[in-house]
Formats: C-alpha cells, sequence, structure tokens
C-alpha cells in the first residue's frame, strides 16, 4: 500500500494515475547482490510476461535510521545502452547520457563491449551493492531480458537499413522510496512507454541525435537548410516507425 500511495503522490510521473495496479516484490529479505540481481530479473520478467502492461516495484531493505548503509543499485535504469567517445573523432557511439556509467564499468569492473568493440546498441550491465561497507557487484543481463523492439516503418523500408531498436521495458532504479518515515534506498521500478519518450531518446541533441541521419538515408531529404524542415518531418516519421514497431512487437498494448 506505502508504494502504492508513493507512486500516485509522485507528480512528475505521467503514468501516477495508475497507481492502484502497481504491483509490489517484496525482496526485503535479500542481504547479497547476486540475490538482488535475480529480483531485478524477476521485474523484467514480470514486465515482459504482460507485453509491458503492468507496472512493478521491487523493494529491498530499508536504510537503517540515522545511517547511510541502504542497499545501492547504481544504474539510472536496469536496461540502458552504452555510450562511448570515438577514439578518432571523439563523436558519440551509442547513448550519451550514459559514457560515464559505460567507462566507470570498463575501468572499475573491466567490462568490454560485446564483439570487442563499441556498438550503438550494446546493453549495459548491472552494478548492484547490498551494503556501503561491502564491494558492488557487475551482472549482464541475459538477452532474453532486453526485449529488443527493431524500429521499423510501416511504408519506408528504408527505414530497416538504419538498424535501430529500442528495448521494450523502461525500468528505472535510482529511486529512492520513502514510506512512513523509512527510506528504502534501493527500489527498482518498471512503467511503459509512451512513443513520444522513445522519439526523443532517439532524437534528441544529447541522445541519439538521428534526425539528420533518418532524413538523408530513409527520408531522402536535404539537410543543408531548414526550408525542407527535415528535423520536424524525421521526428514524425520516427514517431510513425516506434508505433509501428511496438504494436508489432506486440509491447505496451
Amino acid at each position: 500500500h506505502g508504494a502504492r500511495m508513493a507512486w500516485r503522490n509522485a507528480a512528475k510521473c505521467s503514468n501516477r494515475k495508475f497507481w492502484s495496479e502497481l504491483q509490489l516484490l517484496d525482496a526485503r529479505n535479500v542481504t547479497t547482490p547476486a540475490d538482488m540481481f535475480a529480483v531485478c530479473l524477476e521485474v523484467l520478467e514480470r514486465a515482459l510476461h504482460s507485453c509491458v502492461t503492468t507496472a512493478n516495484i521491487a523493494v529491498f531493505r530499508p536504510q537503517t535510521p540515522g545511517k547511510a548503509d541502504g542497499p545501492r543499485v547504481w544504474n539510472n535504469q536496469l536496461l540502458r545502452y552504452a555510450g562511448y567517445a570515438d577514439p578518432d573523432t571523439g563523436k558519440p557511439i551509442g547513448d550519451p547520457v550514459e559514457m560515464d556509467f559505460t567507462r566507470m564499468v570498463m575501468e572499475d569492473f573491466g567490462w568490454s563491449p560485446p564483439g570487442g568493440k563499441p556498438g550503438r546498441f550494446d546493453a549495459l550491465p548491472v552494478v548492484l551493492q547490498a551494503h556501503p561497507d561491502e564491494p558492488p557487484q557487475m551482472f549482464e543481463v541475459p538477452e532474453q531480458y532486453m526485449m529488443r523492439v527493431p524500429i521499423r516503418h510501416p511504408t519506408n523500408d528504408a527505414f530497416a537499413a538504419l538498424k535501430l531498436e529500442w528495448y521494450a521495458v523502461p525500468a528505472v532504479a535510482n529511486i529512492e522510496l520513502a514510506v512512513g518515515g523509512i527510506l528504502y534506498t534501493a527500489a527498482p521500478f518498471n512503467g511503459w512507454y509512451a512513443d513520444t519518450e522513445i522519439v526523443r531518446n532517439l532524437t534528441d541533441e544529447g541522445r541519439y541525435n538521428l534526425c539528420a541521419e533518418v532524413a538523408s538515408k530513409a527520408l531522402g531529404l536535404e539537410t543543408k537548410s531548414d526550408a525542407t524542415m527535415w528535423r520536424d518531418r524525421a521526428i514524425v516519421e520516427i514517431d510513425a516507425a516506434v508505433v509501428h514497431s511496438f504494436r508489432e512487437a506486440g509491447m505496451g498494448e
């Protein structure tokens, strides 16, 4: 009940009107990173089994009042794509907002990109810490939990050649849950995507910034002049492709 009330009172969440449908995974007895990871996978599994139409939250043990001893999920989200800087040009490869986290897991945990070289859609590992006095541990997310949705346009086959994708489950991981004065420092939570969220991820200049690529390669538009309105037209067609692709995958309906 406390988790549902917290969601209902989360003013910035557009889906909070579904607060009464939130499903709880009570993981307060979990004491190891490995068991934390198993619970995180269960959150993703529940979401995928419902075709991403249910909201789920896992609640790990609370922080002791007056002490900063709560467990921690280091990731922003349970599922995210890595971000790198191209060694030759310095331009971003993948998701720029995850460049710092990607660098950290590579330098501190020995993680390396799948296949040995950076890609645009490399799944990041999850880093979990059961207690601040214990070392964090890194875990690779099994591919079946990623549920990658290839982005295809309903009428423009050129989109397929771009090899775009997005994952089906948005699962926020770095939030805290406060219930009755008790603070839960690790409470990963999944909802479902609005198409505009994915479109912004793919088109915002601070994210994948794909408007010019889509406009030129998929739509055949001139991008040197704003007179063609190539940004606007690219965003509209990317949105159409996202909606079509998620419907075809049966996710979020």
